[in-house]
């Protein structure tokens, strides 16, 4: 189930989708999505490994009201969880190999996936209350798919992990939708979000932001943030980003800068790696938002022949905004083509944008 906000404030829209899968898989492989099923003009594969989290090891069921506390089954490994429709506390698993079930009308109330492995949640309701609430953190090989994130006080939290995804969720945040912390040398690896809704109301924060990420693909999403920020921001030696048919609504586009602000000094491995953007589509009535694509650095930092040794790609990028610009950026490694300011219009729904990809209307999550 993905809810999304139209153009201008409009009320909110609920769609069901699924995916069409193609048949063979794509040669990255199934995963939970079919990463190449909307790509109707033929981008090419991905150009790095695709890791999709490993499956939970499961050997016992167990069924939450009916028969399992769910603190026990909380604590309990090699388990699938079935969970009724029911409000519960908070979502904090303490054991590893956890495939959880969740009926549409389950709701848990607080989440913290702190160092855990191979977990994977299907389905239901996660209202998060906390400024800082933790999706994945230290952890390996965690999914969530159809599943609705509320964070109305807060951020939702990614940080050093391996192997995360985010499958035709919705994320709702007041700060940021998702944000990788990395303030170590240490890199975080393999992030997929396909098929999201994912939104940041707050004047500073993002959809999704991004800090020493590698090997990331978006595909499909609708990002939305406050009309003056940019909705997708990479930095701090992220590298390995692979962004295809995105939408902007009626948000700010894409921030690409090495460091974190003004004054950061850099070190090597802050330097950016590759990124590719191909046929995302932004939205925007906002005069201050105008630009699609802002790369840049901060004095007194290296310029960026030096701090972005990575390649950045734009091709048939869209934005859709009277007198908008794309503020392309002077690094060398840039190609860029078929990229077009058009006149602006309102975001289409997300059900016709969707249906518009090949992801077709299906049951309810």
């Amino acid at each position: 189930m993905l809810t999304c906000s139209g153009a201008g404030g409009a009320a909110n829209a609920t769609v069901n989708v699924t995916v069409v899968a193609s048949n063979p898989p794509p040669p990255t492989g199934g995963g939970l999505y079919d990463l190449y099923g909307t790509d109707t003009q033929s981008r090419g594969a991905i150009p790095f490994t695709v890791n999709w989290p490993n499956e939970p090891v499961t050997t016992q069921t167990l069924n939450v009201p009916g028969g399992t506390s769910l603190s026990a089954a909380l604590a309990t490994p090699n388990a699938t969880i079935f969970v009724a429709a029911g409000s519960y506390g908070s979502f904090s698993p303490s054991a590893d190999n956890q495939e959880w079930i969740l009926d549409d009308a389950a709701v848990f109330n607080g989440i913290s996936v702190v160092n855990r492995n191979n977990i994977s949640v299907t389905g239901g309701v996660i209202n998060a209350f906390a400024m800082d609430n933790y999706l994945a953190a230290g952890s390996n090989d965690i999914s969530y798919e159809n599943v609705r994130i509320s964070m109305p006080n807060g951020t939702g939290i990614l940080d050093s992990y391996n192997r995360v995804a985010f499958i035709q969720c919705t994320l709702d945040a007041s700060a940021f939708g998702l944000f990788h912390y990395r303030y170590t040398t240490n890199y975080s690896y393999d992030l997929v979000l396909a098929g999201n809704y994912i939104s940041s109301v707050q004047t500073n924060g993002n959809a999704v932001r991004l800090m020493g990420t590698r090997r990331v693909v978006l595909v499909d999403n609708r990002l939305v943030s406050h009309v003056t920020r940019p909705t997708f921001r990479s930095h701090m030696g992220s590298g390995d980003v692979w962004l295809r048919r995105n939408m902007a609504a009626n948000s700010g586009g894409v921030l690409m800068t090495p460091e974190v602000n003004t004054g950061t000094p850099l070190q090597s491995f802050d330097y950016m790696g590759n990124h590719w953007i191909y046929d995302f589509e932004q939205y925007t009535t906002n005069a201050g938002s105008a630009g699609f694509l802002r790369v840049s650095n901060y004095a007194p930092n290296p310029p960026l022949s030096t701090s972005w040794p990575g390649v950045l790609v734009g091709v048939g990028n869209r934005q859709y905004h009277d007198g908008g610009t794309f503020w392309w950026s002077a690094q060398p490694q840039n190609t860029f083509s078929d990229n077009q300011v058009l006149a602006g219009r309102a975001a289409p729904a997300m059900g016709s944008w969707l249906t518009a990809r090949g992801v077709q209307p299906g049951a309810d999550h």
